[in-house]
């Protein structure tokens, strides 16, 4: 761990312009283009270790958010080192096993998952409730409005759903730099994830479109130009976090 990236207390959190969004993505090329080859090994790498994951059945999908949250963790704590102007290396993605915050990672990863399957736990029993029992009633009865109501209900159960998921989303989305580089204790990292992300809501819009354009470029062709844009989005949610969060000096606008 670098003497900057030592715990240093509660951050202070900032409101920044809309503009940034841009900003941190610009930056992360930058980063990106310190080391290219490296960098595209690494996704490559990742990408194998996800597949061979996805692949192993029950329980390969079990330990997947888990490996995506160390993989994520081992990706972050490479554009750091890369920052400091070391040398990027493919190995540096499993630093994060040597990490004193590898425990508090896996933590807020199986928080993560738990806030989600109480997500969909309410989206089954709304669906179920209201919407699956008035769509059977109106098919056993021919009924068309019964089982255009049961519609209206999985339709509202959807809504629920996606309302509960955006912030367990906002809470998850900031909390593994935090353990990384704050040492901050990973229920405490979420909450302020959360906040980071409420604060922040227009930067992280712009952000947001920003990536999908990106991400929708790269997939044309063979999704080859993911290659590039995955790793500059891992340097760029790195510099996100800290803009937003103070922990670093802010990218120059």
């Amino acid at each position: 761990m670098n003497n900057d990236d030592k715990p240093q207390g509660a951050p202070a959190i900032r409101s920044v312009a809309a503009g940034r969004g841009l900003d941190w993505i610009t930056a992360g090329w930058a980063l990106f283009l310190r080391a290219p080859g490296p960098w595209i090994a690494l996704v490559l790498l990742v990408v194998v270790i996800s597949m061979i994951c996805n692949v192993v059945p029950v329980l390969g999908n079990l330990l997947s958010p888990f490996v995506s949250a160390v993989l994520s963790g081992g990706a972050l704590l490479a554009a750091r080192k890369l920052q400091t102007g070391a040398t990027l290396q493919v190995a540096d993605l499993f630093a994060i096993f040597s990490h004193p915050a590898l425990k508090s990672v896996l933590i807020v990863a199986g928080i993560y998952v738990g806030l989600i399957l109480v997500a969909v736990m309410v989206f089954a029993g709304i669906t179920i409730g209201a919407g699956g029992m008035a769509m059977l009633a109106g098919a056993m009865a021919g009924d068309a409005s019964a089982t255009a109501g049961g519609l209206l209900g999985v339709a509202f159960a959807a809504l629920v759903f996606v309302a509960l998921m955006a912030p367990v989303t906002a809470m998850y989305w900031f909390a593994i730099p935090a353990v990384l580089f704050q040492g901050t204790e990973p229920w405490t990292a979420m909450k302020q994830s959360l906040s980071a992300c409420l604060a922040n809501l227009l930067s992280l819009l712009v952000y947001g479109v920003l990536v999908l354009i990106a991400l929708g470029i790269a997939m044309i062709p063979f999704m080859l130009g993911l290659l590039v844009v995955v790793p500059v989005l891992f340097a760029s949610w790195l510099i996100s976090y800290q803009d937003i969060f103070g922990v670093e000096p802010a990218p120059t606008a």
